[in-house]
């Protein structure tokens, strides 16, 4: 079921009951990589979408700008639905949203200088004149300060942080609301990393943008996102604003992948949520909660139940039924419970 659609003036972007599947490679059915993920965010705002390597996420970046179809499931931009349109007004809903891709290097054409580059999606989405289209060419490498004679660099010429740049130059052509971010500073060295984050925190604040932020990075994350969805094999297991998630999770995965987080960082003390076992293959997605073959406190209810995201909090949602129903759960030994 997909429910009642939240709209408002301020929505940029919802989700509701997504679903993509893929064909097996071998033998007949589908793998299922995002499972009825219902999200939204308003304007101004950046949602954090984390987990682990084939959690979904990137999956779902793609279906939220239609680089993929959804098998199911409705995306609206500004209330119009992405996941009917084509043609025409399809191009026209483009506008509206543009993509950052994880290698800056790749998502350039190297054959295009940068400022060719950026133009495009101009000369593609827009009935600007050349001249203009220049000038807004110009203006938008100042914005994200690739200033002097860099725009008349190929991808080649260019040091990673600066085809990030450029990247970002080229998604803010057409001036989209929202900017859906795939891994942007993964491919980037400690100090280029901080001054992409710091350029993306200032575009977001002088252009009003809304940012869907996937990484697996939560130092990242937590410098750019208000809210965080955490996802586990392609359903989202917790949402709630960043520092709540971060520091209090209450899924039993989150508080393993928060704690292998944290175990990284040298002044961190000794955390040891650890989950049993490997992820599964989304080819065999286990039933019930997807979660209750490597869970520490799952019971037998967890293997048949269907889990659904239950507030537990102010704007603090969380899908496992032991947890919203307060059960008393005996957390195994070394687990801690509650960072705070």
């Amino acid at each position: 079921m997909m429910g009642n659609i939240a709209t408002g003036p301020e929505t940029v972007v919802q989700a509701v009951g997504v679903r993509k599947e893929f064909p097996r490679h071998r033998g007949s059915g589908t793998i299922v990589a995002v499972n009825d993920v219902t999200l939204i965010a308003q304007r101004g705002e950046s949602l954090g979408i984390v987990g682990e390597s084939g959690s979904g996420k990137t999956t779902l970046a793609r279906c939220l700008v239609r680089l993929i179809e959804p098998t199911s499931g409705r995306i609206l931009i500004h209330g119009d639905d992405v996941t009917t349109a084509s043609g025409s007004p399809l191009r026209r809903l483009r506008r509206k949203f543009q993509m950052v891709f994880q290698d800056p290097y790749d998502s350039l054409d190297p054959r295009w200088n940068v400022e060719r580059s950026v133009e495009e999606p101009l000369r593609l989405l827009t009935e600007m004149r050349p001249a203009e289209r220049r000038k807004r060419v110009q203006d938008l490498l100042g914005l994200v300060r690739l200033g002097g004679n860099l725009g008349k660099r190929y991808p080649h010429q260019l040091s990673g942080g600066q085809q990030q740049r450029a990247g970002i130059a080229r998604a803010l052509a057409t001036n989209p609301s929202l900017i859906v971010l795939d891994e942007p500073t993964s491919a980037l060295d400690a100090l280029v990393r901080i001054e992409i984050l710091e350029l993306l925190n200032e575009l977001r604040r002088e252009l009003q943008l809304t940012y869907i932020y996937i990484s697996h990075d939560i130092g990242s994350v937590l410098k750019v996102c208000d809210r965080i969805a955490v996802m586990y094999l392609g359903r989202i297991v917790e949402l709630g604003s960043a520092h709540e998630v971060v520091s209090n999770p209450m899924h039993p995965y989150t508080m393993a992948l928060m704690s292998s987080i944290l175990e990284s960082r040298v002044d961190a003390r000794p955390i040891r949520n650890r989950l049993e076992g490997e992820i599964p293959s989304a080819e065999r997605i286990p039933s019930g909660c997807v979660l209750h073959t490597r869970c520490p406190v799952a019971i037998a209810d967890c293997s048949t139940t269907e889990q659904q995201l239950i507030e537990v909090g102010p704007g603090h949602q969380v899908a496992c039924s032991r947890v919203t129903r307060d059960d008393a759960i005996v957390w195994p030994s070394g687990w801690v419970r509650n960072r705070r």
